[in-house]
């Protein structure tokens, strides 16, 4: 079997039980945007956040994010550039992939391993 992988970087779901929360700032913004990581990678993440978020957001849009990693008792800072959105009615929350931007080589080594942590506990 040949499987070929599309993405830069293994893509890990976050469990809810392990509510990995993510914060959104832009000087543009205000309040802050909070939300709840769904899944993450050593290259992006992606959010839901409750309700539809006004003004849309725009692609290419840049925030400064901080994700509260609880299972490791860690927070990293990091710049990110919304990929795409999308408002889900049905469930009324806003979901969008985004891209990191210039992460520092600490936040990039904790978000490595905490990308390897929840892949192992896929296997278990």
């Amino acid at each position: 079997m040949l499987y070929l992988q599309r993405r830069e970087a293994f893509r890990a779901y976050v469990p809810g039980s392990m509510a990995t929360i993510a914060r959104f700032s832009s000087p543009e913004r205000e309040p802050f945007l909070n939300g709840r990581v769904i899944n993450m990678s050593a290259t992006g993440i992606h959010v839901t956040f409750p309700g539809k978020i006004e003004p849309d957001l725009q692609l290419n849009e840049r925030f400064d994010a901080l994700i509260r990693i609880q299972a490791l008792e860690q927070n990293v800072d990091m710049k990110i550039e919304i990929a795409y959105y999308e408002y889900n009615r049905e469930r009324n929350q806003t979901m969008c992939g985004c891209r990191i931007v210039d992460l520092q080589r600490a936040d990039q080594i904790i978000i490595n391993r905490y990308v390897t942590f929840l892949q192992r506990e896929e296997l278990v």
